[in-house]
């Protein structure tokens, strides 16, 4: 009676594809389980490390880590400057990585921040001629005891309460 159901090459061929869709249903599965445990186990191994210890420079990385923790506001602009001050800065972003995974992590801000920083990595969003050699980020607000309180005046790109200027180094 079994024969007589697969029969036909049509059927044979059906019921190997569904088995066939299982088996790797059943393998992406295990993959996936698999690479859980690897992420585990590495981080098991850099327990003993601190974050903010281990060095990060990665520029799209850093970058997102900037808007992120920079934006002030749901402005495109303003993340999009904040993203290439962080890319022609180029500095290791470890211990803002650090503040950002320590507290309350929002994913879509997380995707907004990414967003930014490839539009202005790809050149699909063009940042303001003023704004292109930004290199550090200032609070307009920012008191006369900070470093750079002087340098929001000079600042040549200002959005919202963030001036954007270059620091030579």
């Amino acid at each position: 009676m079994f024969n007589h159901h697969f029969r036909r090459l049509e059927d044979r061929r059906f019921a190997l594809m569904v088995l066939l869709a299982m088996v790797g249903g059943l393998l992406f599965a295990a993959l996936c389980a698999g690479l859980d445990d690897l992420f585990e186990a590495r981080a098991a191994d850099a327990a003993g490390v601190p974050l903010s210890e281990v060095p990060v420079t990665e520029p799209r990385l850093c970058a997102a880590v900037a808007v992120y923790s920079q934006a002030t506001a749901d402005d495109w602009s303003q993340r999009a400057v904040i993203a290439q001050a962080a890319l022609n800065a180029r500095a290791d972003c470890s211990a803002a990585l650090a503040g950002v995974v320590g507290q309350g992590f929002e994913p879509l801000r997380w995707k907004f921040a990414l967003d930014a920083v490839d539009a202005v990595a790809s050149g699909s969003y063009p940042v303001p001629l003023a704004c292109a050699r930004v290199n550090t980020v200032v609070p307009t607000t920012a008191g006369p005891g900070h470093p750079l309180a002087q340098a929001g005046a000079r600042a040549q790109c200002v959005i919202r309460d963030l001036a954007f200027v270059e620091v030579q180094s």
